[in-house]
């Protein structure tokens, strides 16, 4: 009984704590829950959400297309020309392109929803998806190419961010690496996730270096 409990608990770490190696954010279609929600929540209704790799929600939209789900304060989802799909979303006034293909994406069995900015005007509830959890439909990182065309970015924060992709690089290779050879995935994306949040540090100060110098 303890050994099944321990691979259940290790089975639901890793749906919690892996999605998007090699990525910002992860993009997932939540229609399947929307169109099948028997009691009506609110934190069931969502058809759209983008987190990051924890889990934890930055936006969510109701809308039947995400084509239109573009919400103020520089939180929105873009679609390509025809044949139309998601190819990027905006956080936090970023652009990040998004593609799939990512070597097991992975899933959350929960979106944590504090936080998130959404079409409803405020912070949903968190939502429990379960077992296989919500699926992702495209992993997106920052564009940082895109980010400096549009000036909202200046060329220091442009170097951050082409040096966290190259460590992204890096992690989607030492992921994969270790999925052929059986490591520990969840040891693995926990160390990935630490040093993807300490770039985003780096990031951000080279951001108030720029605000400073004005």
């Amino acid at each position: 009984m303890y050994i099944a409990n321990l691979l259940i608990f290790c089975f639901l770490t890793r749906l919690t704590s892996a999605i998007c190696p090699g990525a910002n954010f992860g993009f997932f279609n939540l229609n399947y829950w929307a169109d099948n929600n028997p009691h009506n929540a609110p934190e069931y209704q969502w058809r759209w959400a983008v987190a990051d790799a924890g889990c934890n929600v930055k936006l969510l939209c109701t809308y039947d297309s995400p084509c239109h789900c573009d919400i103020n304060s520089g939180y929105s989802i873009g679609c390509s020309p025809a044949p139309v799909h998601v190819d990027k979303v905006q956080v936090g006034g970023l652009w990040y392109n998004c593609r799939g293909g990512y070597s097991d994406a992975g899933n959350c069995s929960k979106l944590l929803g504090t936080g998130g900015h959404s079409t409803g005007g405020s912070s949903p509830a968190d939502a429990n998806y379960g077992n296989p959890g919500a699926p992702i439909e495209s992993c997106c990182r920052n564009d940082g190419k895109r980010n400096l065309d549009l000036n909202l970015i200046s060329e220091r924060e442009y170097l951050e961010i082409e040096a966290t992709n190259a460590m992204l690089d890096i992690h989607i290779r030492d992921y994969e690496e270790a999925l052929a050879s059986g490591k520990n995935v969840t040891a693995l994306r926990e160390v990935q996730r630490r040093e993807l949040k300490e770039a985003g540090g780096r990031q951000l100060a080279a951001r108030w270096l720029d605000i400073s110098s004005e």
